[in-house]
């Protein structure tokens, strides 16, 4: 089972409409920050992304499942390094417990 479209090209996201924006009041601003965002690096190695859609198609075949969680809309005020700390080790210690059969404490 392919989980990707064939059709899919880096820029293909720009078809779809961004429905949850905020009002960015002045576009050159928005520009810059896009611009900026453009030149720093990938936060992810393709080998990951490869994997992830592995990991997805062992999902959709029903081999494995997905364990999906963390903060859909949190504010950047409340980020801190405590805060994310927390919240990855809340995650491993889920997917810990997915991998396992015996009870997570």
């Amino acid at each position: 089972m392919a989980v990707t479209d064939p059709t899919w090209t880096p820029a293909s996201w720009h078809a779809f409409p961004a429905l949850q924006q905020p009002d960015w009041p002045d576009p050159a601003v928005l520009e810059s920050v896009r611009e900026r965002l453009r030149l720093l690096p990938s936060l992810i190695f393709a080998g990951e992304a490869r994997a992830l859609l592995h990991h997805l198609g062992e999902a959709a075949e029903g081999r494995a499942f997905l364990l999906q969680a963390g903060d859909c809309a949190e504010s950047f005020h409340e980020l801190s390094v405590i805060a994310v700390r927390e919240r990855l080790k809340l995650l491993l210690q889920m997917s810990r417990c997915s991998r396992t059969a015996r009870r997570c404490r």
